[in-house]
């Protein structure tokens, strides 16, 4: 977007169902410069996972398998480091 450094305010605007508003703008972001002029959308990123890095640093040899959680839910059973 080429606003390194530059002073912004991200505004939140439209709707998350357009269709509850006789099909209103769809939810987007938006940039409004400290200069002025129009507002410039934000594009929009979809990130399809998330990244995660565990560190087990137990040095107890008994503890080489762990249990893994997310959201309270078994996500991996003993997991081994």
């Amino acid at each position: 977007l080429g606003l390194d450094g530059a002073a912004i305010t991200v505004v939140a605007s439209g709707f998350l169902d357009p269709s509850q508003n006789s099909n209103g703008p769809a939810f987007g972001l938006w940039v409004a410069l400290a200069s002025g002029g129009d507002l410039i959308p934000l594009p929009l990123v979809e990130t399809p996972t998330a990244r995660l890095q565990a560190i087990h640093n137990s040095p107890d040899l008994a503890a080489a398998l762990v249990d893994v959680y997310v959201n309270d839910e078994l996500l991996l059973n003993d997991f081994a480091f």
